[in-house]
């Protein structure tokens, strides 16, 4: 059984958050179509780029991945579903971001600091929960 990589059908939305985190973190949810309940492991694969982007968007493409055995994928149905990417360091550049599937692109940007939403990841006493 192998896995098999396939680039989402299209990108529905994209959200950004800062992670409280010394330094701190971007964490960047997309949401997406698939063509099949069956892809079941998500992912935004970021762009190597040898110089930051002129325009300060960074690019990202919405990979979904099913295993090679779960049957026929042609189905007229299409799926949501949610990936989730961390960039450890936020370049100085970043502007924003753009997630790619396979027919459109959307863009999420960061205006401010003070324009994005702030996570706390410090465990909740008793709950093992994730503060918010």
């Amino acid at each position: 059984m192998s896995l098999i990589p396939h680039v989402a059908i299209s990108v529905q939305d994209v959200a950004l958050s800062i992670l409280k985190s010394n330094p701190p973190q971007l964490s960047i949810t997309a949401v997406g179509l698939v063509p099949t309940a069956k892809f079941a492991y998500q992912s935004l694969v970021p762009y190597v780029y040898i110089t930051a982007p002129l325009d300060g968007i960074y690019d990202f493409t919405f990979i979904s991945t099913h295993e090679s055995n779960s049957g026929d994928h042609q189905e007229c149905i299409v799926h949501p579903v949610v990936a989730y990417h961390v960039l450890q360091v936020i370049p100085n550049s970043l502007k924003g971001v753009r997630v790619h599937g396979s027919i459109n692109s959307s863009v999420a940007l960061l205006i401010s600091d003070s324009s994005l939403k702030e996570v706390d990841l410090t465990p909740l006493s008793g709950s093992g929960g994730v503060a918010t």
